[in-house]
C-alpha cells in the first residue's frame, strides 16, 4: 500500500477578495477528525501563497497518508482556498470536501472542483484543478 500521496493543485478564476489587486491565494487541507460530516479544522497542510494571481499554480506536495486520512482513501478532507493578508489572519475564498479517491478521479478525468463560500450562497468562487496526483510507495 502507498505510504504517501503527491498532489499538485491549481486555482482557476478565483474570486477577488482584495480591493485593488487580485487575491494572494493559498490552500489548506484539513482532516476529518470528528465524524463523516463534521470537521475539527485540524490543518494537515498549508501551501505557500501566490501573489496577485486569480489562477495560481501551487507547488506540488508529498504528504503521508497517515497524516491525511489514516490510510482510509475514502475519508473526507476539506480543501480551503484563502486570501493571504498581512492585516488579517485569513480571508476565505471558498472550499470543497473530497476524499483522496475523489481527488484522484478528478485528476484522471480533468474535472475541476467548484469552490463554495456560505457568505455567497449559490455563487461559485472559482475552481480547483488537480494537476498532479500519485501514490508513492517506499
Amino acid at each position: 500500500m502507498a505510504k504517501r500521496v503527491r498532489i499538485g493543485l491549481a486555482g482557476l478564476e478565483l474570486h477577488k477578495e482584495d480591493l485593488w489587486t487580485a487575491s494572494d491565494p493559498y490552500f489548506t487541507i484539513s482532516t476529518n477528525t470528528v465524524s463523516e460530516m463534521e470537521f475539527d479544522e485540524v490543518i494537515a497542510y498549508k501551501s505557500e501563497h501566490v501573489d496577485n494571481d486569480p489562477s495560481p499554480l501551487w507547488m506540488e506536495v508529498s504528504l503521508p497518508l497517515a497524516q491525511l486520512c489514516d490510510g482510509d482513501l475514502n475519508r473526507r478532507l476539506r480543501i480551503q482556498v484563502c486570501d493571504h493578508n498581512y492585516t488579517k489572519l485569513y480571508e476565505l475564498i471558498g472550499s470543497f470536501n473530497a476524499s483522496l479517491e475523489e481527488l484522484k478521479r478528478g485528476f484522471e478525468r480533468r474535472e475541476p472542483f467548484p469552490l463554495k463560500n456560505s457568505k455567497y450562497p449559490g455563487k461559485e468562487m472559482g475552481r480547483i484543478v488537480v494537476k498532479h496526483f500519485e501514490f508513492i510507495e517506499y
